[in-house]
């Protein structure tokens, strides 16, 4: 019988002080007393990260007993015969593996999440001001966000020590906090560039993105520029009264192209404003990889290529049900195997039944994925290298001035296909 990951655990940091074990895994006391106490099973990352540490020649071992652990916690009813087939196959992969093994083999996608995305914080969008004792300049250029747009994540299994921030911080904050805070965590952005202000900073990275120019990202970011030198509050508020339905145009031109989805071979665009068939209305949102735009701007300091060590992921959609239900995705992951196609994330159709009662009609609203509720489309077996493929020859067409549809650049296309590659690797063997 293997030994606990309780007990490897207490055993490699014998004799090691607290505060040390804090620091090389970057949680809370709280979390690691309940660590230590067998309440808290760490993830992968977190088992590797201390192996590395404390005994790197034990890592296969302690990611084996980490993950025995989250078998023997979850429940399979009436099936005790099958509990036992996967704790078997279990110890095939994992027993014995080398201090190679950081994640898994499989590299980081949402089939991991959000064990393979520590350190993780949340970023939402929020209330909009318009009281000159309250606004900032942060008040313009996006929508106020519904707090239901996060109604299902309680159910995402993050870590006691997430933190919840608003997207104003990422507009008010120096460059060099922002870099300092948050280069070295991964990024949970909730809400679309309409609604979240650093959804629109990460959208051109993305891997699947709201497919709106430039040039309509300039516009508003125009606006919000020249309100950062008034020299009072009611000046602001005055200002942003002047400006508000340009700045309302501006914001619905980000919809107006859909969404690009780069496993939509010809076209690459899902997703059209909006469509309402008889009795049902029809929202879409997506769930995807981008960079984090700070991990970024720390590699280009340091002078080297951004490794994506620490990512972005965007759950956002047109409309709230979008939203809501993209984040949802990643609530029901471990027990529905939503992402087992689409690893990577991708287009989601929400149905919502306009005869259902409003305080019901989101949470009981159908949501599929694009590829499967689009009847003239097929589900690939292998979204990894369809997307490989497919965001190859976008670069090249892009490249011989084709597909102008899309609001995308040559190299955007090559920055993401480098982003998806290195998500598919084992994280980083010097990390």
């Amino acid at each position: 019988m293997p030994q606990s990951i309780k007990s490897l655990l207490n055993e490699i940091i014998d004799g090691v002080k607290r505060d040390d074990v804090r620091k090389c895994i970057n949680k809370s006391k709280s979390y690691l007393t309940q660590m230590l106490q067998g309440k808290q099973i760490p993830s992968d990352q977190t088992v590797a990260l201390l192996a590395k540490t404390f005994a790197p020649e034990r890592m296969g071992e302690l990611l084996f007993a980490a993950a025995l652990a989250r078998l023997e916690r979850s429940k399979f009813p009436d099936h005790e015969e099958l509990k036992e087939t996967a704790r078997n196959a279990l110890e095939a992969k994992y027993a014995g593996d080398d201090a190679r093994t950081i994640v898994g083999k499989s590299g980081r996608s949402f089939l991991n999440f959000p064990e393979a995305f520590e350190p993780l914080v949340v970023v939402t969008g929020d209330k909009r001001e318009d009281r000159e004792s309250w606004i900032t300049i942060a008040d313009l250029g996006a929508r106020t966000a519904t707090p239901a747009d996060t109604r299902w994540i309680a159910g995402l299994g993050l870590s006691t020590d997430v933190v919840k921030h608003i997207d104003k911080n990422f507009l008010l904050l120096p460059e060099d906090e922002l870099i300092e805070r948050f280069a070295k965590k991964n990024l949970l952005v909730v809400g679309s560039p309409a609604a979240n202000h650093l959804a629109r900073k990460i959208n051109s990275s993305a891997i699947f993105r709201f497919n709106y120019s430039k040039a309509a990202e300039d516009a508003i970011e125009e606006l919000i520029d020249k309100a950062k030198g008034l020299p009072s509050l009611t000046q602001l508020a005055a200002y942003k009264e002047k400006h508000q339905i340009d700045l309302e145009k501006r914001i619905r031109s980000l919809f107006t192209g859909g969404i690009f989805d780069p496993t939509y071979p010809d076209e690459y665009v899902a997703a059209k404003y909006t469509q309402r068939a008889q009795l049902v209305q029809l929202d879409w949102g997506m769930i995807t990889f981008c960079a984090n735009p700070y991990y970024e701007a720390l590699c280009k300091r340091e002078g080297r290529e951004n490794d994506h060590r620490y990512v972005s992921i965007l759950a956002a959609g047109i409309h709230h049900p979008g939203t809501a239900h993209a984040l949802r995705q990643l609530s029901v992951e471990k027990r529905e195997q939503v992402f087992e196609k689409h690893p990577f994330g991708g287009v989601l159709r929400v149905e919502l039944d306009l005869g259902e009662p409003f305080p019901t009609r989101v949470e009981n609203a159908a949501c599929r994925w694009e590829d499967e509720a689009d009847k003239i489309r097929s589900v690939t077996d292998d979204q990894s290298s369809t997307l490989i493929d497919n965001l190859s020859e976008i670069e090249k067409q892009l490249e011989k001035k084709q597909l102008r549809h899309l609001e995308l650049e040559a190299k955007q296309a090559h920055a993401s296909l480098l982003l998806l590659k290195r998500l598919s690797e084992p994280l980083g063997k010097d990390s």
